[in-house]
């Protein structure tokens, strides 16, 4: 248990009392209020303390009991709440299903075990995250971007699209129109759910502010650059800004740091009896993968990597079976992907992709898995990006915090019935 539920606890004990009648009152109050209602001859018998007429058993009578233990009660809920919240996300077993606006979802998986030691490779040392986060279960899709793109390209300055999403065999979307009433859409049903590519880091990035304010699916012309160029990044209207990607305080979403996707792909609390440590590959092992070009396919350690480069992104969310430790998809192969890493003209980009050779999967290679340098213009059918978020309750979590709360509140009633029963006897 908690140290604030024991606190919550030990302060409910000491400062309240229980007449057999089974009202609670606030041991000061009892103290200067008289056991009965006139001061003449006392009744043959007096049954516990003057009991206000109208009173209501709510941990203390007056508002500033009752203020004082709701925030005792929240304390004990946070603190469960926060456990169980790491240690699922240690485990890899919750998905978080997170809705920015009205229409935009996102599947993410929590990353626990906050301040967990770093890896040492040959370009340095990563992994070492000091806080809790999300990050996308799988890769930005095709689908997900023509929403973007519908909702603020209407006229597209800033080149969100890349005409090669259309004209090239790896790409998935299509534009129609003419500037000022563009619209977008995906080639086929599967293209919709392959990873996006043929994007920049700026691309990503005005992508991650659209979430952060809200996803909204149709945006005037006069409110565009506020939607895309503010929020988790703050970048000039110009299709190249030419700086590096600051994440503001108060991103809702964002591109994952290199530490941060490097400890979502690699790292496992469950490692070296306890202590934590680091897998080869992304799929949770130390095993090389094997091929797989099916994306239904069931079988364990096997990766969408090593095809020639006639070959397409396979859908985001193939493969299941091999994911990370902490449960993202698509961590070894398919596309790599931009990261918030960047300098004024280059940005990193990390993960293998399709034609990737199995030689450089290996975590510790220094080019593939620490991160390397591209232009931050660059924009290729090799590579898309995955959306990283602050922690938010999924389902599963407001329910076991709904189920801690009506637990709490039955445990209590439970102990004001048990003393009165104890009293009156």
């Amino acid at each position: 248990m908690s140290t604030s539920c024991v606190s919550f606890r030990s302060e409910f004990d000491n400062d309240y009392a229980v007449d057999s009648r089974g009202s609670f009152e606030k041991i000061s109050r009892q103290n200067r209020r008289p056991q009965y209602r006139r001061s003449s001859t006392p009744p043959g018998s007096v049954n516990g303390i003057h009991r206000r007429r109208s009173s209501r058993w709510n941990w203390g009578h007056g508002r500033s009991a009752q203020v004082q233990n709701l925030r005792a009660f929240a304390r004990c809920a946070l603190a469960a709440f926060t456990a169980f919240w790491a240690t699922a996300a240690s485990a890899g077993v919750v998905s978080v299903n997170v809705q920015f606006g009205s229409a935009t979802t996102m599947d993410f998986v929590p990353v626990g075990n906050p301040g967990n030691v770093g890896r040492a490779i040959a370009s340095g040392t990563f992994g070492a995250v000091a806080h809790l986060y999300n990050i996308g279960k799988s890769e930005v899709t095709n689908n997900e971007y023509v929403t973007f793109l519908n909702a603020v390209a209407a006229s597209d300055p800033l080149g969100l699209y890349n005409g090669s999403m259309s004209s090239n065999f790896t790409g998935g979307i299509t534009r129609s129109g003419s500037s000022g009433s563009f619209t977008y859409s995906v080639k086929s049903p599967t293209a919709g759910n392959q990873p996006v590519n043929w994007v920049s880091v700026y691309d990503a990035a005005r992508y991650t502010n659209w979430l952060h304010n809200g996803a909204p699916t149709s945006v005037a012309p006069g409110s565009v650059n506020s939607i895309i160029n503010s929020g988790a990044y703050t970048l000039a209207n110009v299709a190249n800004p030419g700086t590096a990607l600051v994440r503001n305080a108060g991103a809702l979403a964002f591109l994952p740091t290199r530490n941060e996707w490097y400890k979502a792909a690699y790292y496992s609390q469950s490692l070296n009896s306890g202590i934590g440590g680091y897998y080869t590959y992304a799929s949770g092992t130390n095993a090389a993968p094997t091929v797989s070009t099916n994306p239904l396919d069931t079988a364990t350690n096997v990766g969408f990597y090593g095809q020639s480069s006639a070959t397409v992104p396979m859908i985001a969310d193939g493969l299941a079976n091999t994911d990370s430790a902490y449960g993202a998809i698509g961590m070894l192969g398919n596309v790599s992907e931009w990261l918030e890493d960047s300098t004024a003209t280059q940005a990193y980009w990390i993960g293998g992709w399709y034609n990737m050779p199995v030689t450089s999967l290996n975590s510790q290679n220094s080019n593939a898995f620490a991160g390397a340098l591209q232009s931050s213009m660059n924009q290729t059918g090799a590579q898309g990006f995955r959306v990283a978020a602050v922690p938010e309750p999924s389902t599963l979590m407001l329910a076991a915090l709904g189920l801690m709360t009506v637990g709490g509140g039955a445990f209590a009633r439970k102990r004001k019935v048990r003393a009165a029963a104890s009293l009156a006897a």
